[in-house]
């Protein structure tokens, strides 16, 4: 389907999509006896078979069903010298991207074996290995250089040419529970608002780590061929490792360029947005017009965002970002204390306080999707507002104990209406209901689709474009009372 005859809702998805995707030595034994089920010429034959039938196996093809004996033999050669015990495989899960294999060695070290979706045949492409080798030596810069609990990254092969016949990324396992679980299990050593307040403690505590990491560029975390040690920002490669490689399948469609400047970037994207918008439902149509209404509303946000500005020839400084703020992607314990930040696919630098000063996504959902009580939900955006609050005050206290310069920090508290914005922007549908949920805050008693087709049709006065900006301004503005909405 050409580009510009396609619906503007799929339009929309490929441009959320792209600013979603911008938001030790161990001393072991090997075990006196291995046990394989299988031989490794079975292993091996299993896994040819597998290659050359993809119809049989599907998207994933052989990555969700490697066989025991491969991630055994797999296990042995990371850790040369294991201990007296058998290692043994002990869960097998997938998420949308990745299948992971889980091993422990005798009563002890647990690893995971982290395979891509398209890790086999020739859906596995150049641009995929080196997305992999990314993501590798990002945990491990990561690792070296903060204090995250981010899993120890034991070995990477961007190759076939294993034990398992796929490429892989062997990491340390993390013990905890998802918080998408923790947030409301009232179960265990403490309350659960105890657990609660120490979940957001440390998460913003952990949050805080990032801002060390500044790069000079909007755009991928990258690593040279030949150093593993210095990375640098490159262009963004946006096809992540679930996403379906057909025969049209073009790798390079999927590239993004790097960026120098934050607010431009946006801009472009929401510009972009509308003239697909206008293409397909024809200028001065009267299906247009709301639509051009709803653009023009968004683009006075986008300008009353605290950007950065360019100032004596200074440019931006930008920061390695949570990849996934997702709360399946962080483990709490049983008290609410965060051990472990997972996924880190496609790892890329934003603005301050687009990354590490926002609000992780679970606390922003009101503002994004609504909240479903009280079927889904046990509590309301007023709710949600003292949450923020609260992980507003442990993260500005995290950032003072350090005395560092950085003040991203201070939009914390405005952070999830950014982030709503920004990952509506060409989703018009997304875009009309969060417009709905800010006109009370912003405009009370106004009538939004009104409003749209008016501005869309006629434009607006210099004396209202001034006032809707100067209410803009007081919503989405740094507030030194914390009035959080």
């Amino acid at each position: 389907m050409d580009q510009l005859n396609a619906p503007p809702e799929q339009q929309g998805q490929k441009v959320q999509t792209k600013i979603r995707r911008l938001f030790s030595t161990l001393k072991l034994k090997k075990p006196k006896q291995l046990k394989p089920t299988v031989s490794d010429s079975d292993v091996e034959e299993h896994l040819r078979s597998a290659h050359s039938q993809p119809a049989k196996y599907g998207n994933w093809g052989p990555v969700l069903d490697i066989p025991d004996a491969g991630l055994i033999i797999l296990a042995l050669n990371l850790i040369p010298g294991a201990d007296d015990d058998e290692i043994t495989v002990i869960g097998k899960t997938k998420g949308q991207n990745n299948a992971v294999y889980i091993l422990q060695y005798g009563q002890g070290l647990k690893i995971c074996i982290r395979i891509p979706a398209c890790g086999w045949g020739s859906r596995w492409t150049a641009a995929d290995a080196a997305a992999l080798r990314n993501v590798a030596l990002t945990m491990r810069y990561v690792k070296k250089h903060t204090r995250l609990p981010v899993p120890s990254m034991f070995a990477y092969d961007i190759s076939f040419n294993n034990a398992i016949n796929a490429p892989y990324i062997a990491m340390e396992f993390m013990e905890g529970k998802p918080l998408e679980k923790a947030w409301d299990d009232d179960s265990g050593k403490v309350s659960l608002e105890t657990r609660r307040q120490n979940i957001l403690r440390t998460l913003a505590s952990s949050a805080a780590e990032f801002r060390s990491l500044r790069f000079d560029k909007l755009g991928a975390i990258c690593f040279p061929p030949d150093d593993e040690e210095h990375p640098y920002v490159g262009p963004t490669y946006n096809a992540n490792f679930g996403k379906g490689r057909d025969e049209d399948f073009v790798p390079e469609a999927h590239f993004q360029d790097v960026e120098d400047c934050s607010k431009l970037y946006f801009q472009r994207f929401l510009q972009s947005a509308r003239e697909y918008a206008a293409a397909y439902f024809g200028v001065g149509s009267e299906s247009f017009i709301e639509v051009e209404g709803l653009y023009r509303i968004f683009s006075i946000m986008l300008e009353e965002f605290p950007w950065t500005e360019n100032k004596g020839g200074a440019g931006e400084t930008f920061f390695l970002a949570p990849p996934d703020f997702g709360w399946q992607n962080i483990l709490a314990d049983d008290c609410g204390n965060i051990t472990g930040i997972l996924g880190w696919d496609r790892p890329v630098t934003l603005a301050g306080f687009l990354g590490w000063a926002r609000f992780p996504d679970y606390l922003a959902k009101d503002w994004i999707q609504g909240l479903a009580w009280p079927r889904l939900c046990s509590y309301d955006g007023l709710t949600m507002d003292r949450y923020r609050g609260d992980y507003a005050r442990y993260l500005s206290q995290a950032c003072r104990v350090d005395d560092d310069d950085s003040s991203s920090h201070k939009y914390t508290h405005k952070s999830h209406l950014y982030y709503a914005i920004l990952i509506s922007l060409a989703q018009e549908e997304m875009m009309k209901g969060l417009l709905d949920r800010m006109i009370p805050h912003v405009l009370p008693g106004v009538i939004r689709s009104d409003m749209c087709r008016e501005i869309g049709k006629n434009g607006l006065r210099p004396e209202d474009e001034e006032h809707l900006r100067n209410r803009l301004q007081e919503f989405l503005g740094y507030n030194q009372d914390f009035n959080l909405l």
